[in-house]
């Protein structure tokens, strides 16, 4: 360690700037105070916590309210770890600055944030995010979809159209990625994961379930009905064990359609409707009342855009099968943007259905800040996670949360 007398004769055989004299007071100054609170047995929190601890503060409004009961007979009750903490006089209860934003029972520091918003506005991997923070796996994913329904509900209010609206389905596959039920897939799906497995790796499976499967030699004795154990009523593929069910071609009930609006002054509607096909019903929920009296729409040649227009009065252009223009109505925007959905998509290789409406948040919020640098980004992100949110995003509802789309019976709702 340097000596005063060292620092002295540094200082004085050195030519410094008034900018550098006034930064070198600025670090005495600061740690001058770190001495006096540390002799006083204070905690000294890092500047930028100070900073966001604020900002909770602020947005919470000019006066103090509980976000627990809503009363405004709030006061200060003292300081705990160097944070400031409150009380109500109504319901007694206390609380901190973090309460009620999904910075609450937060352990990542600030620059730990700050590193994991931009990771997830680079749309890395978990194991990415994981090996580049040091963090645990299940909190990068907690942690990622906290921001997705942070953008929902601050941000999640999706655009109208006042005149030329380009729409068109997009389909991505149904997935139950980090599904561990195995009766879910064999009762209810009537086949196996979609992982590789050997013959004894499924015998396995299967029998982890809780079925039992007797070993026969000739595989082809499986595809004989009195060969199926009683107590494993499943189809004969999966009886088979030899043969893994393939996706289906095309578009089927194991392909999630996405509606998609957009128009050129950047509106845009994204959001999963149903299973398989979609409906003029799902056209009506998700679309109805958006357009203008004077909005025209241009989809392709789907019937349900047809029923759907009628029955709410709106201009509609349909592209014929098998062209790309009607006069001077095409659907380019909308093709470009399911062009950008993809880009997305691959990066994350695949998505578990059940979250789709959070990664499609994201992707809509993206989009709209497209020309913003990503620090830029950050920082709003940052400033919205110091705003009270309605909803609590907790770990035992987000991992058994319901599919946000018609299932349309074919699957359960909830798994």
């Amino acid at each position: 360690m340097a000596k005063l007398k060292d620092l002295k004769d540094l200082v004085q055989n050195v030519n410094l700037t008034e900018e550098q004299i006034a930064e070198l007071l600025t670090i005495i100054v600061d740690m001058k105070k770190k001495n006096e609170n540390a002799e006083k047995g204070k905690i000294v929190l890092p500047p930028e916590l100070v900073s966001l601890l604020e900002k909770c503060t602020i947005n919470r409004g000019e006066e103090l309210v509980c976000p627990l009961c809503g009363s405004t007979s709030v006061n200060k009750n003292g300081k705990k770890d160097g944070r400031q903490r409150y009380i109500c006089k109504a319901c007694v209860k206390t609380f901190g600055d973090t309460y009620g934003t999904l910075l609450y029972h937060s352990k990542l520091t600030v620059k730990q944030w700050i590193e994991f918003l931009t990771l997830t506005l680079y749309n890395a991997s978990l194991n990415r995010i994981k090996k580049d923070m040091g963090i645990n796996l299940a909190t990068a994913w907690y942690n990622r979809h906290k921001i997705c329904s942070l953008i929902m509900q601050l941000e999640g209010e999706q655009d109208s159209f006042p005149s030329i609206v380009e729409g068109d389905e997009f389909f991505i596959p149904l997935s139950f990625i980090g599904e561990r039920n195995k009766s879910f897939f064999i009762e209810e799906l009537k086949r196996m994961p979609r992982h590789h497995r050997n013959r004894a790796e499924k015998f396995e499976y299967i029998e982890q379930a809780g079925y039992e499967v007797a070993e026969v030699e000739d595989m082809d004795g499986f595809y004989d009905d009195e060969t199926i154990p009683s107590n494993l009523s499943v189809s004969k593929e999966l009886n088979g064990l030899d043969k893994e069910e393939k996706r289906k071609r095309g578009i089927s009930n194991e392909q999630v359609c996405v509606i998609t609006a957009v128009d050129k002054m950047q509106n845009a509607y994204l959001s999963p409707t149903c299973l398989g096909k979609i409906e003029p019903k799902h056209l009506e929920q998700h679309l109805g009342g958006r357009f203008a009296e004077d909005s025209i729409l241009v989809t392709d040649s789907l019937r349900a855009y047809r029923t759907f227009a009628n029955n709410n009065k709106i201009h509609l252009r349909q592209i014929p099968s098998g062209r790309h223009t009607s006069g001077p109505f095409n659907l380019g925007k909308v093709n470009s943007y399911h062009s950008k959905m993809t880009d997305f998509f691959d990066r994350y290789k695949e998505v578990g259905s059940k979250y789709l409406d959070h990664y499609l948040a994201l992707f809509r919020w993206q989009e709209k800040g497209f020309n913003s640098r990503t620090a830029d980004r950050v920082n709003m992100l940052l400033d919205m996670l110091t705003k009270g949110v309605p909803e609590k995003v907790e770990f035992p509802k987000l991992k058994y949360r319901p599919f946000p789309f018609d299932t349309k019976n074919i699957i359960p709702l909830l798994i």
